[in-house]
């Protein structure tokens, strides 16, 4: 796309977002995962696009409903977008985004070729719609930009997630493993020894099982009282 396309002074943000979908078509959310060249990589995405809505659920998906549901509480325990700027207007949702896209601790996801391409892709695009933006009527560009700023606030403060926040994210991810336990207790003791990012534990020191007991309570994840492996129901 050249900078021809792009809209002329006033025009709405709305009305020019079309002329984009040229340059994303084949970055759909679905037709992105199907693209991903490492099993695992892809397979982790799925089930985020999915968790999210944005990928329809395959019918193979073999995930118990407790796994899906450990998704469902990450994302609202996380709270990446609050819910005043999901219920507001698509060009302050779009400012939002960009904030945290645009944050530079987000240029380790580049690891992953596959990620690489679609972050060259939006490296490309972010500048022109923030181009867009700035030509839109006044009160457009003000919103949009407000929004960026609050979404570029909003990814620091990310790196602050609760405990129970990384629990549900590394009990979704891991599912298969977690499948495997036979007690709440033996979930625990695993994720005592589970490090995140930079090799921090999971666990606050002190964390109490109970803690553990509360998350598998509210995912759905039931361990038989004698022993066993949690049911991998279908939804």
């Amino acid at each position: 796309m050249n900078d021809s396309r792009l809209p002329d002074n006033g025009v709405s943000f709305a009305a020019n977002l079309d002329s984009l979908a040229p340059d994303l078509q084949d970055y759909s959310p679905a037709k992105f995962v199907d693209s991903v060249s490492n099993p695992r990589t892809r397979q982790v995405l799925y089930e985020l696009g999915s968790s999210l809505g944005d990928i329809p659920k395959a019918p193979d998906d073999k995930r118990p409903e407790w796994a899906v549901n450990a998704w469902k509480e990450f994302w609202r325990s996380l709270q990446w977008m609050p819910k005043k700027v999901q219920e507001s207007s698509d060009i302050d949702q779009i400012g939002f985004g960009f904030g945290i896209a645009s944050d530079p601790r987000l240029d380790s996801l580049k690891a992953s070729p596959d990620l690489a391409r679609l972050f060259d892709v939006l490296s490309d695009l972010i500048p022109k719609i923030r181009s867009m933006a700035a030509q839109a009527p006044p009160e457009e560009a003000a919103s949009f930009f407000k929004a960026q700023k609050d979404g570029h606030e909003r990814a620091a403060q990310l790196e602050q997630v609760s405990q129970r926040t990384k629990i549900f994210v590394v009990v979704a991810v891991l599912w298969e493993v977690v499948a495997e336990f036979k007690s709440t207790s033996e979930l625990f003791h695993w994720l005592k020894t589970a490090h995140g990012e930079g090799k921090q534990p999971l666990l606050a020191p002190g964390t109490d099982s109970r803690e553990i007991r509360a998350v598998c309570k509210i995912i759905g994840l039931r361990y038989p009282a004698r022993g066993g492996r949690p049911k991998k129901t279908r939804l």
